[in-house]
Parts: structure tokens; C-alpha cells; sequence
């Protein structure tokens, strides 16, 4: 899994762009707006990938899902589940604190020793 990742991500308020890096189960990221993310990515026994993350919104982000940040910057948990063959481009439904997304994931490149 370890791999540096393209996500496209579609919101009822807008569209957006995502590089993400997994290795080692720790996921790191930035978007087009400036949101980051971190957090950890495992394995489930059935090979789904079980995903944990925090995004920190900027102050004055437009997210896609609709909202606006005030003067302060915003911390989101969010955990959801991946299928196995997520990176194979087909558009997965995220539920989210903030509202639903649509995202489509591609791996750009594999990272390993």
C-alpha cells in the first residue's frame, strides 16, 4: 500500500484535489485549499483498509462540502473504511463530520526499499 496517491474529491459545494502519502500505515497530505492531513492507515483481516485521520482546516477555507472556516483554524476527525482495491479509480462515497464526499483515489507511484 505504501505509495504516494491522488485523490479527487467531490463535494455538494465544489471540487477538490488531495496528494497523499502512505507508508508504513502513517498517512500525510495537503490539498488545493490548503487542508492537511494526518493519520494512519491498517489492514483489516478481510483486506480492507481501515483509515483514521485528523484534517486541520485553514482560517477562511472554503471546504467542499460547504462550509466556511471562521478567523480560527478547524481540527476534523474522521474514520472510514476502504476497499482493497480502492487506488483502482472508481468514485467511493467518504461520510464525513461535515457532510458526504466523493472521492476517487489513484496511486501515482509505489515507495519501497
Amino acid at each position: 500500500m505504501d505509495g504516494i496517491y491522488l485523490a479527487s474529491i467531490t463535494g455538494r459545494a465544489g471540487v477538490s484535489t488531495l496528494m497523499l502519502v502512505i507508508i508504513r500505515g502513517m498517512l500525510v497530505g495537503v490539498d488545493f485549499g490548503r487542508v492537511r492531513y494526518d493519520g494512519e492507515v491498517r489492514q483489516t483481516p478481510s483486506g480492507e483498509y481501515d483509515v483514521s485521520v485528523v484534517y486541520a482546516v485553514p482560517p477562511g477555507a472554503h471546504l467542499v462540502t460547504g462550509q466556511t472556516t471562521g478567523p480560527r483554524s478547524m481540527l476534523v476527525p474522521l474514520s472510514f473504511t476502504l476497499p482493497s482495491d480502492f487506488a483502482d479509480g472508481r468514485v467511493i462515497t467518504i461520510e464525513t463530520p461535515l457532510g458526504s464526499l466523493k472521492a476517487r483515489f489513484e496511486k501515482l507511484r509505489d515507495l519501497g526499499a
